[in-house]
């Protein structure tokens, strides 16, 4: 049996959150102050994901901050990083343009500034 703490962050109110794992399955979820909070605790136990926020240069060496469209399983963010890192992306770029597309199942990098 292993146990495992972790502070929820769907809310404000943070609930520490103790999930109770046995043979890799989830046998209890203590200390949830609600519904988001125990499939947070779920998400977070099973397939932890994270959104992916970072800089693409441009070609005239200007920085354009980028993010993913979705929360991509964090333990792709390395893979996904590597992609990132062998682009350039050509001005003008306008927030939501889609800088690379699918580089993780159906995640898209997107612009998240103007760059004229």
């Amino acid at each position: 049996m292993m146990v495992m703490e972790l502070v929820c962050i769907v809310c404000p109110v943070s609930c520490n959150l103790e999930v109770v794992m046995e043979d890799g399955k989830i046998k209890e979820i203590k200390g949830a102050g609600c519904k988001r909070g125990v499939k947070y605790a779920e998400e977070e136990t099973i397939c932890p994901k994270r959104t992916l926020t970072t800089t693409i240069r441009t070609t005239d060496n200007r920085m354009v901050p980028v993010r993913s469209d979705k929360p991509l399983p964090k333990d792709r963010v390395f893979e996904v990083m590597e992609k990132i890192n062998k682009v350039k992306c050509v001005p003008p770029v306008r927030i939501g343009d889609i800088i690379l597309e699918k580089v993780y199942e159906d995640v898209n990098i997107i612009a998240t500034r103007n760059i004229g």
